[in-house]
């Protein structure tokens, strides 16, 4: 399984996540699909096709394999392979790995 690195966000306010004066790097995965997931399309600047708009989901009455539809392809065009997904009226849970 390959893993990204790169620059971590701080979960709270997106902004670079710095210790001690030094910007931090590591593994990036959920964070990138968090930024994915809430995303909508054009809301990323490098990336203007690139985003699920998961608020999206909160008011709409699509049949749930929609949303998971748009997860898989959204995923995928960042180079992930989506494993395992569901879907219900709590919660989300995405099993997911950089090919």
């Amino acid at each position: 399984i390959m893993k990204q690195y790169g620059i971590q966000l701080n979960p709270q306010d997106g902004d670079l996540l710095i210790d001690n004066g030094s910007i931090q790097t590591g593994v990036t995965l959920q964070q990138n699909q968090s930024i994915i997931l809430v995303a909508q399309k054009g809301e990323l600047k490098e990336y203007p096709l690139l985003g699920v708009g998961i608020s999206d989901m909160l008011h709409d009455e699509e049949d749930k394999s929609v949303w998971k539809r748009k997860i898989r392809e959204e995923f995928n065009k960042d180079g992930m392979k989506v494993r395992h997904l569901t879907i219900d009226d709590n919660s989300i849970k995405i099993e997911a790995d950089y090919e």
